[in-house]
């Protein structure tokens, strides 16, 4: 072979691996690259997994779950600080009373989580000082948030309250063998536990719940008649212990027409000693993106929740003050010898809600003039002839005109339904929900 072949072989050979190396280089790159994005995209993928924050509980039946849970700790809080009534036939007031709050400490501890309790140098001790704070023991549930922890463990932040002092919590529940197990405030402040929390910060263990006589739960389905009675029963609650809680749900606008300080609404709730969870009447009205819930008790009281989502909601305490788009269109279906009959109700609405101002507004100019020249002669005389709280019953009709019914209305008592008598009463409609009336003398 001459060197002239030997030169020519020996560049192709040399190009050929010029040629491997570069293909060798470029796929090197390429699949470093790609595993670059790859690890990259993971990474993103878990850091935006751990820094998912917990929900906003919005499911009905494990929200009663919770619910039942705060309840029976707060039962056991009460008999922990002796509270109760004891059966003095077998033995003496102070043995029972001693034996109850033994009772209640062990009852509360075999709820602990196995975790809290090894975090927590004297269980007892912390129960009995934390149950002295609490003398109300209607327990209210403000929010609760959750974190799905796997398909069985699901943790709860719950904040609540025992009458009007705080109680917060957590609940850790596992669905496999219907079980929970509670941490107590201490833990959720020692380990900085809070609503606003990344879930990959809750250390709080996957492990499953051993079953005790104390611990278990089982799920319920809920209507939305069993929701508008909790919602109820929930609002009279606050009415009745923390005020303060109950004026914030209050709807904006209302609040601001209806009660626009938080002293107004205090005075008309410690007045109104009357209210009742039992529904008398109700209407739940569906939208989009939200459920109107329209009840009345047996004393007359109207309330209308707005539910956004579940427990989060706005509260009316009539149906006169603003007026409601969707019940505005319900009153615009309405013959008008109903509508006049509505009117009907809102008046007897407004005299149970003392809202006499609003209700001498209503008073037909005439009428007014030649009976009741001022508001307080209109309030003193409404004071003396129409019940404190008034449960009516329209019993017939006639049409004077077109817009103008008599109604004959019996009236009762709501405190004692045999009190009861007969009213005229004259609704003339104006414009839209407007309307004027008279009534006999």
């Amino acid at each position: 072979m001459n060197n002239n072949k030997i030169l020519v072989l020996s560049i192709i050979a040399i190009v050929i691996i010029i040629i491997c190396l570069v293909m060798l280089f470029v796929i090197n790159k390429f699949f470093n690259t790609d595993n670059h994005k790859y690890e990259t995209d993971f990474e993103q993928q878990v850091l935006y997994e751990n820094d998912e924050e917990i929900k906003l509980l919005d499911n009905k039946n494990k929200y009663f779950v919770v619910e039942k849970i705060v309840s029976e700790i707060t039962s056991y809080i009460k008999e922990t600080n002796g509270d109760m009534e004891y059966d003095t036939t077998l033995i003496d007031e102070e043995t029972a009373k001693k034996a109850f709050q033994k009772e209640g400490l062990q009852i509360i501890n075999y709820m602990l989580d196995s975790e809290y309790k090894n975090s927590t140098k004297n269980t007892d001790d912390y129960i009995i000082n934390m149950a002295k704070k609490y003398i109300d023991y209607q327990n209210i549930i403000d929010k609760v948030y959750i974190y799905d922890k796997s398909a069985n463990i699901d943790i709860y932040i719950v904040y609540a309250f025992i009458g009007s002092e705080e109680f917060n919590i957590i609940i850790k529940t596992d669905s496999e063998n219907n079980t929970f197990s509670i941490f107590l405030n201490d833990y959720l402040e020692k380990y900085s536990y809070s609503k606003d929390m990344k879930t990959k910060d809750i250390k709080i263990s996957e492990n499953s719940i051993e079953k005790n006589d104390y611990n278990q739960f089982k799920y319920t389905n809920i209507s939305e008649n069993q929701m508008l009675k909790y919602y109820l029963n929930n609002y009279i609650k606050l009415m009745k212990s923390n005020t303060k809680l109950a004026y914030n749900l209050l709807e904006q606008e209302y609040k601001e027409k209806r009660f626009p300080t938080f002293s107004e609404f205090n005075v008309y709730t410690q007045g109104k000693g009357y209210m009742q969870t039992t529904i008398s009447k109700y209407k739940i009205i569906k939208k989009d993106d939200y459920t109107i819930y329209v009840c009345e008790d047996t004393y007359g009281n109207v309330y209308i929740f707005k539910e956004i989502a579940l427990m989060n909601y706005t509260v009316q305490l009539d149906n006169y003050t603003i007026e409601n788009e969707e019940l505005l269109e319900e009153y615009e279906k309405l013959k008008t010898v109903d509508k006049g009959a509505e009117n009907v109700r809102k008046f007897f609405e407004m005299l149970n809600m003392k809202d006499y101002k609003t209700a001498y507004s209503k008073l037909d100019n005439t009428f007014r003039n030649n009976n009741f020249s001022t508001l307080q002669i209109f309030e003193n005389y409404i004071k003396q002839h129409v019940y404190n709280s008034n449960i009516i019953n329209i019993e017939s009709y006639t049409m004077i005109d077109s817009d103008t019914y008599t109604y004959k209305v019996k009236i009762q008592n709501a405190l004692n339904t045999e009190e009861q008598y007969n009213y005229n009463i004259i609704i003339k409609l104006l414009e839209g929900t407007d309307f004027v009336m008279s009534f006999e003398i």
